[in-house]
C-alpha cells in the first residue's frame, strides 16, 4: 500500500477525526491486532464472533497509529500516553470497503474479477501464472473474495501493479455490485452456477443474479469471459451484451476450446487447446480444465502469446485442499477438503470414479448454506456416492441422510457409517484402511476436514515405517 494521509481516509469514510494529525501519513491498514506493524492503520471490525474494538489497545501496544472505530474506545493510560489517531464511523466493514474505492481511483491498473459457484481460485491462481510472466501482477490471497477480502486485495495495489486480479463472492444480492465499484475491474470471468449459498439467495436463478451483477458492473465497455457449457452463464452473456466477450467450453461451440483430452487421473490431463497447443494440466478432474480454458481465455484477451499461455498453464501447481492428490505410501488422498456444495460433489465423484484402485472410499462433511434444500441434496449426494464407492463415511448433521440415501441406492449397509464429529470418524477410518485404498475426503469450509487428512497421514506413515 502507498501512504495516505488521515485527511483523505476522512473523506473516503465521510468519518469524524476524533483525535490526531488530518496530515498523518498512513502507510498500512489491518484488520487483524495479531499481526499490527508500526504505524498501521487498524480497523476496528465486528462481526459475528469477534468485535474488534476489543483489541484497540493490542493494536496500539504493537504500534499501531491508530484506529477506524464506530464508538470511541475507553481511555485507558496506554491511549492516554499514545497520541494515537481516532476515526469515527458509521460502520467500520463499510470503511474498509470506502477507503479502498477510494485508493483504487489512485491507480490505473487492468482489473480482472472472477466470480462463479466453484473454480474461483484456482482459476485465478491460473490466470496469475499466466500473467505473470509478462505483467506486475497484485492477486487475492487464498480466498479474499468477500466484503473484507476484495478490499484489503485492492489497497495492496502501487504504481508498478499493471495487474490486480480478484475473486468476487457474496451471499447476498447486491454484494457483488458493491465489489466491483469498489474494484471497478474491466474483465469478468464467470466461471460457472450452481447451488450455493441457497440458505441466503433462494434458488439457482438468484445465484445466476448474484454473479451477473459482476457482468453488469463492467458496462458496455468491458469484456466478460463466459462458460459456453454453462445454460446460466450463457443467459446472462445473453442479458448483457458487452462490446468485448469471449466464451470457452468443452462441449459447446466456444472461442477458447479443448479437444482430444486425455485423463490421466491423479496426473491431471493433456488437452488439445484450440485443435492446435497441446497442453499438461496437473491438476486432476474434468472440473479443472474448464477453469483452464477460463484462464486461457481471459489471458487472450489481455494480449498474451499462445507460447506464453501454456508455458502459464503448465507451470501451474494444484493448490492445497482443491483436488489435492496426496500420495502415502500406497495410499492416495484426494483432499478436497476447503469446501463443498452439490456441484463440486459431483465433480468429485467424476474424478473418484476414474482412478484405478483397490477400494473407493468416501468420506463427506455438510454441505453448508443450502437452506431448505439441505435434506434432499444430502441425500442425493448418498445415492451418487453409492454407485463409485466401496466405504461410504459421512459426517455431520446431515450424515444420515447421506448414509440413507446409498442404502436405497443399493450400498451395503456394512459398509455406510454416519458420525457427529471428525474424532469418531478418524478413528474409523484407521481401523479400515488398506494398503491402495483411494480415499475421497470433501466437505464445507466449516467442517474442517483436514482434520483427517492430517490424522490419516500421521497415523499410515506411523504404520508403515
Amino acid at each position: 500500500m502507498e501512504e495516505l494521509t488521515v485527511e483523505e481516509i476522512i473523506t473516503a469514510t465521510d468519518g469524524k477525526l476524533l483525535s490526531g494529525n488530518l496530515q498523518a501519513k498512513i502507510s498500512n491498514i489491518t484488520i487483524d491486532s495479531r499481526r499490527v506493524k508500526a504505524n498501521d492503520l487498524f480497523i476496528a471490525l465486528k462481526g459475528k464472533n469477534q468485535d474488534g474494538h476489543k483489541f484497540i489497545s493490542e493494536a496500539i501496544s504493537k504500534g499501531a497509529i491508530g484506529a477506524i472505530v464506530t464508538h470511541p474506545p475507553k481511555v485507558n493510560n496506554l491511549l492516554k500516553a499514545k497520541n494515537i489517531i481516532l476515526i469515527k464511523v458509521k460502520d467500520t466493514t463499510e470503511a474498509l470497503g470506502n477507503i479502498a474505492r477510494y485508493y483504487r481511483t489512485k491507480f490505473n491498473p487492468l482489473v480482472i474479477a472472477v466470480t462463479g459457484s466453484n473454480g474461483k481460485t484456482t482459476t485465478k491462481e491460473m490466470i496469475a501464472s499466466i500473467l505473470e510472466r509478462r505483467m506486475k501482477v497484485v492477486k487475492a490471497k487464498d480466498s479474499y473474495n468477500n466484503d473484507i477480502g476484495v478490499p484489503l486485495t485492492v489497497l495492496e495495489l502501487n504504481s508498478q501493479t499493471e495487474v490486480l486480479i480478484l475473486e468476487m463472492e457474496m451471499n447476498i444480492l447486491g454484494g457483488i455490485r458493491r465489489l466491483a465499484q469498489i474494484a471497478k475491474p474491466q474483465i469478468g470471468v464467470v466461471t460457472n452456477i450452481g447451488d450455493t449459498h441457497l440458505e441466503f439467495l433462494g434458488n439457482r436463478e438468484n445465484v445466476m443474479r448474484e454473479k451477473a451483477e459482476l457482468v453488469e458492473s463492467l458496462g458496455q465497455n468491458g469484456t466478460c469471459i463466459l462458460n459456453a457449457d454453462d445454460e446460466l452463464v450463457k443467459t446472462i452473456g445473453d442479458k448483457f451484451p458487452m462490446t468485448t466477450k469471449s466464451t470457452f467450453g468443452i462441449e459447446n461451440p466456444a472461442e477458447v476450446f479443448a479437444q482430444r483430452i486425455i485423463d490421466l487421473v491423479t496426473e491431471g490431463s493433456h488437452f488439445l487447446l484450440q485443435g492446435k497447443y497441446r497442453v499438461h494440466l496437473s491438476a486432476i478432474g474434468r472440473h479443472n480444465i474448464y477453469n483452464a480454458l477460463a484462464a486461457i481465455a481471459t489471458a487472450l484477451k489481455v494480449g498474451m502469446d499462445f507460447a506464453e499461455i501454456v508455458t502459464g498453464i503448465e507451470n501451474f501447481k494444484p493448490l492445497a485442499q482443491r483436488s489435492e492428490i496426496i500420495k502415502v505410501k500406497d495410499l492416495i488422498i484426494i483432499n478436497d477438503t476447503y469446501n463443498a456444495n452439490p456441484q463440486s460433489m459431483a465433480m468429485a465423484l467424476e474424478t473418484l470414479s476414474k482412478i484405478i484402485t483397490e477400494r473407493r472410499i468416501c468420506v463427506f462433511g455438510d454441505m453448508l448454506e443450502l437452506g431448505d434444500q439441505s435434506q434432499i441434496f444430502h441425500y442425493q449426494l448418498g445415492a451418487q456416492a453409492a454407485k463409485i464407492a466401496d466405504l461410504i463415511i459421512a459426517i455431520g448433521k446431515f450424515s444420515p441422510l447421506v448414509m440413507q440415501g446409498a442404502l436405497k441406492a443399493g450400498a451395503d449397509p456394512q459398509n455406510v457409517s454416519a458420525y457427529e464429529d471428525n474424532e469418531k470418524a478418524l478413528t474409523k477410518l484407521i481401523d479400515i484402511i488398506k494398503p491402495k485404498d483411494t480415499i475421497l475426503i470433501k466437505g464445507s469450509r466449516k467442517m474442517c476436514l483436514e482434520e483427517l487428512v492430517l490424522g490419516i497421514k500421521a497415523y499410515y506413515e506411523k504404520k508403515t515405517n
